[in-house]
């Protein structure tokens, strides 16, 4: 026996409107970190270069939430047990890429003593060719000025180089107002911040996928019970 089949129905409307919702956010999420990646990008180390996939592969599986939600609710509406099963199959494969993406964003973190010891490196290269190279230098005004941070230590690191306080190290304000945070800490904070939200939200949200595929094919069950039905009574 079934539950109410309009139940059923509903449960599933619910569940692709979760799903377009997670998509939204993955493709935006993805989207902006693809953005200042690619602000900071002499700043990531060689051995972290797989960070700038990281946004990539967020937008892809937002992308593929946000098209087979649509796609459930068109089978959903159209009763249509082929498109619930394909449905429910996609469903299955969404939630292993969305706990890879969790895991993937994880195993770039996992180690911050190391991506700390990296950084430093990568960034003390970058800013000793302040002013000497066009690229390295727009670098440093890039990740100084989104970052909101001064030197790869502190502001005092211009000093100990024998240099001014980089302009935008304090924008329009006066020099004395300078960015406290080192450049550093800024810039790994900020990929554990993108790493741990991506993978929350990957992680967190998988189980609406296994959900979606239950309910779907209670549904089509449910359908499948009421042909039956038709043809014998």
């Amino acid at each position: 026996m079934c539950c109410s089949e309009g139940l059923v129905r509903a449960c599933v409307f619910v569940a692709n409107f979760a799903l377009g919702l997670i998509g939204i956010v993955l493709l935006s999420l993805g989207a902006f970190y693809t953005i200042q990646l690619n602000q900071y990008e002499l700043g990531i180390p060689e051995d972290y270069e797989t960070l700038k996939f990281l946004p990539i592969y967020s937008m892809i599986v937002g992308a593929v939430a946000f098209l087979i939600s649509f796609w459930g609710c068109w089978g959903t509406l159209k009763s249509n047990t082929s498109l619930l099963t394909s449905y429910a199959a996609i469903l299955v494969v969404l939630f292993i890429l969305q706990v890879g993406l969790g895991l993937f964003a994880l195993l770039h973190i996992k180690n911050e003593d190391d991506l700390h010891q990296q950084l430093e490196q990568r960034l003390d290269i970058a800013f000793s060719k302040y002013n000497q190279t066009a690229e390295d230098t727009a670098a440093v005004i890039s990740i100084q000025t989104n970052l909101e941070c001064c030197g790869t230590t502190s502001p005092k690191w211009w000093s100990s180089v024998g240099l001014e306080v980089s302009p935008s190290c304090y924008g329009k304000s006066q020099q004395a107002d300078a960015f406290g945070q080192g450049c550093i800490q800024a810039l790994l904070a900020f990929i554990v911040r993108f790493a741990k939200l991506t993978a929350i939200i990957a992680l967190s949200v998988s189980a609406i996928d296994v959900i979606g595929a239950v309910v779907a094919l209670y549904l089509i069950k449910c359908i499948k019970a009421r042909q039956i039905r038709k043809v014998y009574y």
